[in-house]
């Protein structure tokens, strides 16, 4: 299974499949918010600025 089958509706996910996917996301730091969208977690001095995707493409250069 893939993730791409139950965004595209092809597979009907099973309740131990998505606890074991929402637990690798969370594992990478993202977290859930009350209404279901996923966010990273940050750090308490970090602002969150530097989140457009051309600063995140450089720092993966480095």
């Amino acid at each position: 299974m893939v993730i791409s089958d139950l965004e595209n509706e092809f597979r009907k996910p099973r309740p131990h499949n998505l606890a074991a996917i929402r637990k690798a996301f969370e594992d990478a730091g993202i977290v859930f918010t009350v209404e279901g969208t996923p966010s990273l977690a940050r750090s308490e001095g970090d602002s969150g600025l530097a989140t457009d995707n051309r600063q995140w493409r450089r720092r993966q250069r480095k």
